[in-house]
């Protein structure tokens, strides 16, 4: 007996393997044909582009396109979704409410990592939309569209609060590269643009609407490696 009342004999109905997953959710792979410069820092295999978050009874995966919204318990979609014929392909998805096409990386060399993160706060999940990478064209650096938004976790099951692209929010070309760190009703994003020097920077958001506190500039960056210069 348990504690010595039989009452409290609870028995597993199944059992119970160790190591086992649960359930899994098939991925497309995050591939980048080419490199600016060598990435002697880093592997070339085995970098996660998808890192998911939780929240009360899910878990939420960003892809660079799109937001889904799974049960933890069985991997199921987490909401009821309207009919959409995306959701054989990508289970659970909550944003955007229409069919998007699959992302592709371009074939010219890139800056940047593939890095598609959220961010959960106060029943607020944060994301950035996009490609995370910077293709070269002949004339410098240049930034595929991206999106930063806001869904409604703990109300609205999910449903879009606001969204801003960079172009709204911020003059002279600067480009959110990175996703939200919140704090109280603040977020904060890093930037970057590339002309007419490379320059990065930080801003501060309200949380509740997205609209622009305040922006700083840290600092320029050398557009090519030293490679021994100094």
């Amino acid at each position: 007996t348990f504690s010595g009342r039989p009452t409290r004999n609870a028995r597993q109905r199944e059992s119970v393997v160790l190591d086992r997953p649960k359930w899994t959710l098939p991925l497309n792979p995050v591939y980048v044909p080419r490199w600016e410069h060598p990435r002697v820092a880093l592997p070339e295999r085995g970098l996660l582009s998808r890192y998911a978050v939780t929240f009360k009874e899910g878990v939420f995966i960003h892809d660079g396109t799109t937001i889904r919204g799974l049960r933890l318990a069985d991997g199921k979609p987490l909401w009821p979704v309207d009919d959409d014929p995306s959701q054989a392909e990508r289970p659970g998805k909550i944003y955007p409410p229409f069919p998007t096409l699959p992302s592709t990386l371009p074939w010219t060399p890139v800056v940047g990592l593939p890095r598609f993160t959220t961010t959960v706060h106060e029943g607020r999940l944060y994301a950035l939309l996009g490609p995370s990478v910077f293709t070269l064209p002949p004339g410098g650096h240049q930034a595929s569209p991206t999106r930063l938004i806001c869904l409604d976790l703990a109300q609205s099951e999910g449903r879009l609060e606001w969204f801003h692209t960079p172009e709204e929010l911020f003059s002279g070309g600067w480009m959110v590269t990175g996703t939200p760190i919140a704090g109280g009703n603040r977020l904060y994003v890093p930037l970057v643009r590339t002309e007419p020097q490379i320059e990065v920077s930080v801003a501060c958001l309200q949380a509740d609407d997205g609209s622009k506190v305040w922006h700083r500039s840290i600092g320029q960056v050398l557009r090519e490696p030293l490679r021994g210069r100094v």
